[in-house]
């Protein structure tokens, strides 16, 4: 189930550049503000995506990666 989130949470972020709020996240994949904060901070800490305060706003924001 987890893994499934953190999945599901990473495909959304790969389908912008600019990030996604927590709000838009949580509207597209049918899951709580809650559920989608806490698992961006999981992905966070796991160096997976990027979890910013932009404002008011909390934002996630896929990591870049190299392909050389």
């Amino acid at each position: 189930m987890a893994l499934d989130i953190k999945s599901r949470i990473l495909k959304s972020l790969k389908s912008t550049n600019f990030g996604k709020s927590i709000k838009k996240i949580a509207v597209e994949l049918d899951l709580s503000r809650t559920t989608v904060s806490k698992y961006l901070k999981i992905l966070d800490k796991e160096n997976r995506c990027i979890n910013r305060k932009v404002g008011f706003i909390h934002s996630g924001f896929q990591k870049k990666t190299k392909n050389f």
